[in-house]
């Protein structure tokens, strides 16, 4: 049905009724001013008005307006007309001309909740406003039944700059109620990530954080445009490089989108459906740009609203449907959501050049009859990010401090070094994390450390123990025991700590070292390396103990034209930084913040009390988090703890934090320490095994913990819970949602102290009991060889720790020091650290003891494996010829194999090619043997290099092409790049570039995509 609507009459066809008395919006405003009153939270002046929207606003009340809004429209015969026909409705609301005024419009009501008293119009038939006969018909099909969807997200930090009380433009503050509100990007996005796979044949353009020039070069070749970001009446809000608002008009709208092919846009942002006055607003604007058809809001949309409207819609149209009929399904799909609000379904408003609407965006039904295609997204490449940088979930606010970090790391013309500058606790690591991820598409490469997580030990437990103003009694707090303003503690880092981060980071960095370098050798390499042509972004966090460190400060003095340093400290540096101060939180943003804790349960939290809470804390984030901790664990009621903060005296954040401790209960207090014996996280398993406990006397008390907020969870794919299979080995079984546990540092300070208070026999025990859990760890990587999987640097220094434990008593437990050794033979090669050679020795003390000669041939060869790694060839062949003898008397022929390759891999640097040859052959036989294809292929590889050096190209090829089709067998794409290397170079050392290019390229993606050092360098090796 065409229906014709103006304020004195309304026309279907040739039939033009009259309205008596005159429609008027204002008839309305009421209902109006109620549903925008519940749709924009964020908008809110009035909290008691919103507060009556919010009780007054359901089903029933929406069925009511809706029916008002259809018994004034369709008068007479019309309402027959319209039960008798099945049509959808296509409106077309006239305005007077020249209509300049703010007030309520006819184009403004809802018309997508017409009510006929049976059903709603939008959700069965269906309701498109007519764009008065503007836009286009598409003007052609997407070739190959595919559609481009350009998926755009924006939504800026800051308006820099807002009118004041006499309209001119001043400073604004983030605390100003205008700010927009800060979505979050990376859930919105994952509406789109969500469609990856599905049977929707359509490229979908994933595009975060876009500027006017991002958004107007994007639109190139686009049929559909989605935007999620902020929109008002007749603007869109987007971004600045370094995240600061930049708004667009109907003007820069209206000249960005003529002449484009596109021929759908969709915008989830606010109030972008609207007009006002003369300005004809977002959607209009662009369908008389000629856009044919125009999805917009006319309130705000709930990110789960959103994700059930669009996720139906875009399957709809893979399916054939057209643009209107999509919409209607996408709007029952919202209806049938119960955890969405009732009037959500609504909120959607389709505009259209009517002759657009059968053929704009839609597929041709035979190719999506054959299911030809399914959503592919695509995103811009970035580089890896360290699962350890996890975002927080409850990050708002710091709006400047995170334009100026943008300022201060941009690779165009930022400063070398940005220093995060302020007290613990204040979420200096959250801002740091938090930037990274953000920004991380202006770099190659993010490389995270922290100082406290690579330096050894006992280092970091001294440093923590100085870390706290005091350690607190959870027992009684009278007044004279609560914390002492006094001094912190700050404890330097030795030398040998400060030459142990210089080398974490060299290997970050994809550095071998042997250990024995001189600091400036390590320093002088990791500087060439960070000269080289890729952007780094290196991300160095708690660097207290190293601000005067004079090779951290020699290398920060010098990083290179392309790096650039994000640094957090408490304490400054001895070098020139863009200092960005992290103090207090601003009161608005602490009130979100407190808030969002609040929101995981009813706390009864009031405007009242939160303002009293971030008066008290002074705005200090983890003081805010554990109080409201507190009052949801029900440990405290509000008046209880906002009683406290009136009665605390000296640091508010110790006195809160013992408050927290007695709640945990001694089980919750026992486990705490627990947590201090690993860094930078323990394993959920490992910690269950450390306590003692049962599972449920555990899980209660863990859960205490999380409640409390003493502790942090963490879990990603790369993490999970490692299981031993029969005669599978081990396996990595999904996350759990509490994989790893790790303490913010100054929670770890407070552990270490519980823990150091506590028997030793008792602490001793737990860490005997942790160690052996944690082994599985240590063999799933040597079973996988994972060495550089993404999860291995979180458990590294627990490994550490637990062969550095071990190895002070090896007769204790022999059999588990040799196991340790044996699976980490492979690490402890690469990462050398300071202590493996007695760690090693210690192994093959503990294989000697346990009478293990099998295990005493794994760790003589593991021995070799290093010496030989540090150039100790003489002293790594005699360790490899130990170990042959020992595998020879137990029978184990891929022991023998194994080390007989590794003394072929001797003789063949020394360049004895007759011996390792003979070496190579005789392992090439026991792996056969053995049925072992990997080493097989090793063996081909080796042979296949060593014969294209003795110019013998027929055989050195036939041997590799061999090694290549063992490697693609087992799915080894890492041996298939190595032996691709091999042939590149030597073709190009043949002149036969092409034939080198096509051989290293796959090579050099592949090393790339897995975040590898080396892709890199053999993609400048293909370039030049």
């Amino acid at each position: 049905m065409n229906l014709f609507l103006a304020a004195d009459r309304v026309v279907v066809g040739e039939t033009t009724l009259p309205l008596d008395p005159p429609l008027d919006a204002a008839e309305f405003q009421a209902e109006w001013d109620l549903l925008a009153a519940v749709a924009n939270p964020e908008r809110t002046v009035d909290p008691a008005g919103y507060q009556r929207a919010v009780e007054t606003v359901d089903a029933a009340w929406l069925r009511s307006f809706g029916r008002r809004l259809f018994d004034r429209v369709f008068v007479g015969p019309l309402a027959d007309a319209w039960h008798e026909g099945s049509d959808p409705l296509i409106l077309t609301v006239h305005e007077p001309p020249g209509d300049s005024s703010d007030t309520l419009r006819l184009t403004d009501l809802p018309w997508e909740l017409l009510h006929d008293g049976t059903s709603w119009a939008a959700r069965t038939r269906g309701v498109v406003r007519n764009a008065a006969g503007a836009g286009r018909l598409p003007s052609a099909q997407p070739g190959g039944g595919r559609l481009n969807i350009l998926a755009v997200l924006a939504s800026p930090l800051i308006i820099e700059r807002m009118p004041d009380v006499d309209g001119n433009l001043v400073e604004a503050e983030p605390d100003d109620p205008r700010q927009p509100h800060v979505l979050d990007i990376e859930r919105e996005a994952d509406l789109f990530r969500g469609l990856h796979g599905r049977p929707i044949p359509a490229d979908i353009n994933l595009r975060l954080h876009v500027s006017p020039e991002d958004l107007d070069f994007a639109l190139g070749d686009a049929d559909v445009l989605h935007f999620v970001g902020h929109g008002t009446v007749g603007m869109l809000l987007l971004e600045s490089r370094h995240g600061t608002g930049r708004t667009v008009d109907t003007d820069w709208l209206r000249e960005r989108f003529a002449r484009r092919r596109l021929q759908f846009a969709v915008f989830q942002s606010c109030l972008t459906g609207r007009r006002a006055g003369v300005v004809s607003g977002v959607a209009l604007t662009l369908v008389e740009a000629g856009v044919p058809v125009v999805l917009a809001m006319m309130q705000s949309v709930s990110v789960d609203a959103a994700r059930v409207f669009f996720s139906r819609l875009y399957e709809e149209l893979g399916r054939g449907a057209p643009v209107d009929q999509a919409v209607t399904g996408g709007r029952r799909a919202v209806a049938d959501e119960p955890a969405v609000a009732p009037w959500e379904w609504a909120t959607p408003v389709l505009f259209a050049c009517v002759d657009a609407l059968s053929q704009a965006v839609r597929w041709p039904y035979d190719v999506a009859a054959k299911g030809a295609g399914r959503a592919m997204v695509i995103t811009l490449p970035g580089p890896p990010i360290d699962p350890l940088m996890t975002r927080p979930e409850h990050f708002v606010g710091r709006r400047r401090e995170l334009v100026k970090v943008a300022r201060g790391i941009d690779p165009q013309d930022g400063a070398r070094v940005t220093l995060l500058h302020g007290e613990g606790g204040m979420g200096k690591t959250a801002i740091a994390f938090e930037a990274a991820h953000r920004w991380a598409g202006w770099f190659d490469q993010v490389v995270y450390l922290s100082a406290r997580d690579v330096v050894p030990p006992p280092e970091v437990a001294t440093h923590l123990a100085g870390v706290s103003r005091t350690e607190l009694d959870h027992r009684e707090l009278p007044g004279d025991a609560r914390a002492a303003d006094t001094p912190a503690r700050e404890t330097r880092l030795s030398e040998a700590g400060e030459v142990e981060f210089i080398h974490a980071l060299a290997r970050k960095i994809g550095i071998q070292t042997r250990g024995d370098e001189a600091p400036a050798q390590i320093l002088a390499a990791t500087l060439n390396v960070l000269g080289d042509a890729r952007r780094r972004l290196l991300v160095l966090d708690n660097l207290e103990t190293l601000t005067d460190s004079p090779m951290l400060l020699d290398l920060l003095d010098h990083l290179p034209r392309y790096a650039r340093c994000l640094a957090t400290s408490r304490h400054g540096l001895a070098v020139d930084t863009h200092t960005v101060e992290v103090r207090g939180m601003t009161p608005r943003d602490a009130l979100l913040l407190i808030a969002g804790y609040a929101g995981e349960k009813p706390v009864g939290l009031t405007r009242r009390r939160a303002g009293e809470l971030y008066q008290k804390t002074g705005g200090h984030p983890m003081t805010m988090r554990l109080v409201v901790a507190q009052v949801s664990s029900s440990a405290r009621t509000w008046d209880a703890a906002l009683d406290d903060l009136r009665n605390a005296r000296g640091d508010v954040f110790q006195y809160v934090f013992a408050r927290s401790l007695q709640a945990a209960g001694e089980d919750g207090r026992w486990l705490l320490g627990l947590c201090a014996l690993f860094a930078p996280f323990a394993r959920r398993e490992v910690l269950l095994a450390a306590s003692g406990w049962g599972d449920a006397r555990f899980g209660a008390t863990l859960a205490r913990l999380r409640d409390l907020a003493l502790i942090e969870l963490h879990s990603g794919a790369a993490f999970g819970h490692i299981v031993r299979q029969p005669d599978q080995g081990y396996t990595l079984k999904p996350g759990s949602g509490s994989d790893l546990i790790g303490l913010q540092e100054l929670a770890r300070a407070q552990a270490g102290a519980l823990l150091r208070g506590a028997p030793a026999d008792d602490v001793d025990a737990c860490r005997g009991r942790g160690i052996e859990a944690l082994l599985p760890v240590a063999e799933f990587y040597n079973q996988l060889q994972m060495h550089q999987w993404p999860a291995f640097d979180a458990d590294w220094l627990n490994l550490l720790a637990a062969l550095e434990s071990l190895s002070q008593r090896p007769e204790a437990k022999p059999l588990l020091i040799a196991r340790y050794v044996s699976a980490l033979s492979q690490p402890l090669r690469l990462r050398y650290v300071a202590g493996q050679e007695k760690w090693l020795q210690a192994g093959l003390v503990g294989a000697r003891l346990a009478g293990e000669r099998r295990l005493e041939a794994n760790v003589l060869k593991a021995i070799g494996d290093v010496q030989n790694f540090r150039d100790e060839r003489d002293a790594a062949l005699k360790s490899y010829n130990e170990a042959l003898g020992l595998y020879r008397q137990v029978g184990d022929k891929l022991g023998e194999a194994n080390v007989l390759q590794a003394i072929g891999d001797v003789q063949n640097f020394r360049k004895e090619m007759d011996a390792a040859l003979k070496s190579y052959n005789e392992a090439l036989g026991l792996y056969r043997q053995v049925g072992d294809k990997l080493g097989e292929a090793n063996i081909f590889l080796a042979v296949g290099r060593i014969a294209l050096a003795a110019g013998d190209e027929q055989n050195g090829i036939q041997r590799l092409e061999h090694a290549t089709g063992l490697f693609e067998v087992i799915g080894d794409q890492s041996g298939s790049a190595n032996v691709r290397i091999v042939l590149g170079r030597y073709a190009a050392s043949k002149g036969n570039y092409q034939a080198a290019i096509d051989y290293m390229q796959p090579a050099a993606d592949f090393g790339k995509r897995i975040g590898h050092p080396l892709g890199d360098e053999l993609q400048k090796e293909i370039d030049v």
